[in-house]
């Protein structure tokens, strides 16, 4: 328990003491001065409640109840001092001592149920027991009339002329129920009873008071005395009772409240010194070192520098201010530690990333060179009929059929440069497909040097904007140049059709006058894998061989858009460049 806290307790039994000496005095200096004190006492610890009770709805509940308390000592105080002679009055304000008598156990009731609620509200059952209150205040209001609470008044003094109803036995049972069933509510918080310091104590004051009302209806309604003199009545008894309740629920920690701030304070880790408006410490925890010489108002957003790692604030509260010291040692720390990882990291970082770089040149070498074996195992057919030829005519240089043979390697030339060049299209395009217009050149390009063989050639294409896959293409090219370089000596002409399909494209080679025709089994699984089909016959004289697609994904270069389109002219411009100037 704080120092303040048990001031509050010694001020609370001081009021206590001062009350029941002002009844011994009766009436002197004032008429009900005992009822005045009481009243101030009761507000004065509802003052109190309002500032430590957490829950929103307890909180406003136990403040309620002492209103109903100060309701009490109203009627007691105006009984006594203006209808002491009117015996209807008086007899009525009696009865209204029960309102309170009836209500306040139940708004403790309410006030320990909703401890665990911040949006309580009233359930069928809470209103059942609200209805039966009402129904018990207005039927003790209303005793004269059936006198079920209290017979043969007479017109003596009610306190000593009077007998007790079933009404009320029916209010004493309604009292008792509904404290203990506050009392168990509490209890039933409970999760961990070692944490608890005096769990019993609730209980203990309701029993005091239960041993003290039993001996008051032993007497016959008459309040006993204590020390032979005459300290307390009912109504302050059950008010003093209610109080010293909820005061012990809150001491021991079955109500959350704002209490025990001086010793939080000293025992945590905040390095802090509350002052009052004269700058006097009032309150400072045990590891604040603040010079005595520094005053709140030298600091209040202001902070200060007290050495390298600590750093002082200052801030003005109501009645007084407030003085925090910052550790800054751990961070400190912590800032050097990254400083000397991030030169550490910087270094790492530098090497990692000339690492890096050499990684990614040895892969790009890498990539190069395989591609280059690609591109040789897959024309090293080709090169070796260009070394062959070339030989040949190192040894005759001037033979009859020079130009023949010197057309023959340009036509072998075309496809090996031709058939880098789509390698190389297929490798750097993103999508996987080329433009269908490099096939055409490509294509185009070996018939020109055919013609200078002799071979009547042609061509005729209506798809040239598309856009098929990379795959296709180049199986397109490797089968025109497998049919042309099969029956090169034989054919007359040649024509090459390049159509568009309604679900893809087709490559159509018209030979004229060939002896025979290579075999429609090539490259069937790469073809089959394409999605393609290969068909090769003859009628009359003429063959026929062709090779079409399925790609009912290709694209148009309008599809494509703008770059698309600036692409594909780029490389015809660039293939058109090389018609006219390439040469072995």
């Amino acid at each position: 328990m704080s120092r303040s806290t048990r001031q509050k307790i010694r001020f609370f039994l001081l009021g206590i003491l001062l009350c029941v000496v002002a009844r011994q005095f009766g009436d002197y200096p004032v008429r009900s001065l005992d009822t005045v004190l009481y009243g101030g006492l009761f507000i004065s610890w509802a003052l109190t409640v309002n500032r430590r009770i957490l829950n929103k709805y307890t909180r406003k509940t136990l403040t309620g109840l002492v209103w109903y308390m100060l309701f009490l000592f109203v009627c007691r105080g105006c009984r006594y001092s203006f209808f002491e002679g009117d015996m209807l009055l008086s007899r009525l304000l009696w009865y209204a001592y029960y309102v309170t008598f009836l209500t306040v156990p139940l708004l403790c009731f309410f006030a320990a149920d909703s401890l665990d609620e911040e949006g309580y509200s009233y359930r069928g059952f809470q209103t059942g027991l609200i209805a039966a209150d009402t129904i018990l205040c207005i039927a003790f209001i209303t005793n004269d009339y059936h006198h079920l609470a209290f017979g043969d008044l007479g017109l003596g003094n009610m306190a000593d002329y009077h007998s007790y109803g079933p009404l009320y036995y029916l209010a004493v049972v309604w009292i008792v129920a509904l404290l203990l069933a506050t009392m168990l509510r509490l209890l039933s918080r409970i999760r961990l009873w070692r944490n608890l310091s005096y769990p019993w104590l609730p209980l203990w004051v309701l029993l005091l008071f239960g041993c003290w009302f039993f001996i008051n209806h032993l007497n016959g309604g008459r309040n006993p005395d204590i020390f032979w003199r005459h300290l307390f009545n009912l109504p302050e008894m059950f008010c003093l009772m209610i109080i010293a309740f909820w005061e012990s629920c809150i001491q021991i920690g079955l109500v959350p409240a704002n209490t025990d701030y001086e010793n939080i304070i000293r025992r945590s880790g905040i390095a802090a010194v509350f002052t009052n408006d004269d700058e006097s410490r009032y309150l400072v925890s045990e590891n604040a070192l603040i010079p005595e010489e520094i005053r709140v108002e030298d600091v209040a957003g202001k902070p200060r520098n007290l050495d390298k790692n600590t750093v002082l604030y200052g801030r003005t509260l109501e009645g007084g201010g407030i003085l925090w010291t910052e550790d800054l040692s751990t961070i400190n720390r912590y800032n050097e530690a990254l400083t000397d990882a991030g030169e550490q990291l910087s270094e790492e970082n530098t090497l990692l990333q000339a690492e890096n770089e050499w990684k990614e040149q040895h892969y790009t070498l890498e990539v190069q060179n395989r591609l280059y074996d690609d591109i040789n195992r897959l024309v090293s057919p080709q090169l070796s009929k260009i070394r062959e030829e070339i030989s040949f005519l190192k040894k005759e240089p001037d033979g009859p059929d020079l130009r023949p043979r010197l057309a023959v390697l340009s036509f072998l030339g075309a496809y090996v440069k031709r058939r880098a060049n789509l390698t190389l299209i297929s490798m750097e395009r993103k999508d996987g497909r080329i433009p269908l217009k490099e096939l055409l050149l490509s294509v185009r390009e070996s018939l020109e040097y055919l013609k200078l063989t002799g071979i009547v050639t042609g061509m005729y294409e209506t798809a040239g904007e598309l856009y098929p896959e990379a795959g296709q293409v180049l199986l397109a090219y490797d089968f025109f140049q497998m049919i042309t370089e099969q029956v090169l000596s034989e054919i007359t002409a040649l024509q090459v059709r390049l159509t568009q399909e309604k679900d893809g494209w087709r490559l159509r080679l018209v030979l004229a006058d060939p002896k025979s025709m290579p075999s429609a089994e090539w490259k069937s699984t790469e073809v089959a894998k394409a999605r393609g089909n290969v068909r090769i016959y003859m009628e009359d004289e003429t063959g026929y061989a062709e090779i079409c697609f399925r790609d009912s994904n290709h694209k148009t270069v309008k599809e494509y858009g703008a770059g698309a389109g600036a692409f594909a002219a780029e490389s015809a411009k660039t293939a058109g460049a090389e018609e006219r100037g390439t040469g072995l």
